[in-house]
């Protein structure tokens, strides 16, 4: 009986014994909240990181299919990019003609070239300083006329006063973009310019993480999570005269 006590201390002594140690090596192995802070971060530094480059090689497959657009902020920058930009071979439209300065310059090296402007009053003078190319009055935004003159324009030169205002002008240059398809847009206008200037991609954006990266990100992603574990009114609800009032 004696032996088989001792037997069955023993027994629980070394159980003991083994889940102390158990416990102290679990103790010394996990990783302080400071080095669980840093490796997170470097993960979501390194997940980061992977998803910009991600993103680039997206942007840059999509490249091909897109517009360039050129801003310029006065006229000497505007009309330095003619010989930088047209071909022998392109058919150019100038937004804004004027006088036809520019359109002349243009007309040089293109194989055609067509001039328009919202006033008739400054065509005459156009004409008779480039009898060799076409002027039009035309407004910026009648698309449909500007396609009535039968060219499929390969580059498309904007110059409709250089203080013009972004929510005019932006427009303007995805119409053309969508429905005259060019190569190259050449825009003068320092807003424009001073946007882009002041303009970064996400995925281009790189800066030194602040200490509380890690604290910060986890509290983002616990309201993102709650966010996500809500669920859409019942059809019932939606279908009640409280919310169809409302």
């Amino acid at each position: 009986m004696k032996d088989h006590c001792a037997f069955w201390m023993g027994a629980c002594s070394a159980v003991c014994v083994m889940a102390a140690y158990k416990v102290l090596s679990a103790r010394r192995s996990a990783p302080t909240e400071q080095e669980d802070s840093k490796r997170w971060t470097s993960a979501r530094v390194a997940n980061a990181g992977a998803r910009r480059e991600r993103k680039k090689l997206q942007r840059d497959a999509k490249a091909g299919y897109q517009t360039p657009i050129i801003a310029c902020e006065n006229c000497n920058d505007y009309r330095d990019l003619i010989p930088r930009c047209v071909e022998v071979g392109d058919v150019v439209l100038e937004v804004g003609c004027h006088v036809g300065g520019t359109t002349g310059l243009i007309g040089a090296i293109a194989c055609k070239t067509l001039g328009i402007d919202a006033s008739a009053a400054w065509l005459p003078q156009a004409r008779h300083a480039y009898p060799h190319l076409q002027f039009e009055q035309c407004d910026c935004f009648n698309i449909s006329k500007i396609k009535s003159y039968g060219y499929n324009f390969t580059k498309i030169f904007i110059d409709t006063s250089g203080s013009r205002e972004l929510k005019t002008l932006l427009p303007l240059i995805e119409g053309y973009i969508k429905a005259l398809a060019p190569q190259l847009i050449v825009v003068k206008s320092f807003k424009l310019k001073r946007l882009l200037l002041q303009s970064t991609l996400a995925e281009d954006f790189a800066c030194e993480l602040p200490a509380d990266y890690a604290a910060k990100t986890r509290a983002v992603q616990q309201v993102a999570s709650t966010q996500k574990q809500r669920r859409k009114p019942p059809l019932a609800f939606l279908k009640s005269p409280t919310y169809q009032k409302s």
